[in-house]
């Protein structure tokens, strides 16, 4: 909350406060949010060894709990660190994983879209062929009964009930 009213000294002191309870076990899955979140912190304070320090703990859990999403991010983010701090080398590093990740989620998603499309036409090309079958059921019922009506059987029947 006070990360988004930009009074990053009160995020800061609370999310420290925060952090203790990473150590229960079924909570530890939620360090490399919170690393994120921290080291965020710290960079829009200048920070930038905190920055990414945090930054790397929350790549560390990324290991045990896996998130491409967010592991992208921090490595974007640690490319910017890198760089402000001069540590070229680290942010050429960094910057390369960024990319590889992003393309990676990029394609990924471009798949999973192409993936869905194609359900959809599919679909579309079932019902459009259920509703071609139903309405050439519909002809023949009706032609049917037209036939049926029109049998001299038929016709000799109606006109017997005419009569009576």
């Amino acid at each position: 909350m006070y990360n988004l009213k930009k009074e990053y000294a009160l995020s800061e002191r609370y999310m420290k406060q925060a952090g203790v309870y990473l150590a229960v076990p079924k909570w530890e899955y939620l360090g490399s949010n919170f690393y994120g979140n921290l080291g965020e912190v710290y960079k829009v304070q200048n920070k930038y060894k905190e920055a990414i320090e945090n930054f790397q703990r929350g790549l560390v859990i990324l290991k045990k709990y896996p998130d491409p999403d967010l592991e992208y991010k921090y490595y974007g983010s640690l490319a910017e660190l890198s760089e402000a701090t001069g540590d070229y080398a680290n942010a050429y590093q960094y910057q390369t994983r960024y990319s590889s990740l992003r393309d990676s989620l990029l394609n990924s998603e471009k798949f999973k879209a192409s993936a869905e499309l194609d359900i959809k036409y599919q679909q579309a090309v079932k019902d459009k062929e259920i509703s071609r079958l139903q309405a050439e059921q519909k002809i023949r019922q009706l032609e049917s009964e037209n036939k049926r009506q029109s049998s001299p059987v038929t016709c000799w029947k109606q006109n017997e009930k005419k009569m009576r």
